[in-house]
């Protein structure tokens, strides 16, 4: 989660982006993903292509802004339709119980 927020105010950086309160995230310029160690020997990864989220910036004090974003789960996308349906699964992201 740091590295988003991270990420995302890097991007903003620079940019006109710094006039305006709020900001909602565009899904053509933003992605969710992550990536994990399999077995030590290897890393997998994978994004979620369904998401909404908005950020709060207070220029008059920062440490007042915020990021609220909302994951729908069962939009898990690996690359490898097995792995899919495990990462859903009650083992891992619940994904039929809690769908964001």
């Amino acid at each position: 989660m740091r590295k988003l927020l991270l990420a995302v105010l890097f991007a903003l950086l620079g940019s006109s982006f710094l006039l305006a309160d709020t900001y909602n995230l565009d899904k053509v310029h933003t992605s969710v993903g992550f990536t994990v160690s399999h077995l030590v020997i290897s890393h997998v990864s994978g994004v979620f292509r369904d998401f909404n989220g908005t950020i709060n910036y207070d220029a008059a004090d920062p440490t007042k802004s915020s990021i609220d974003v909302h994951i729908i789960s069962n939009s898990i996308t690996t690359g490898d339709d097995k792995r899919m349906v495990i990462s859903r699964a009650p083992i891992f992201l619940m994904s039929q119980n809690f769908p964001s």
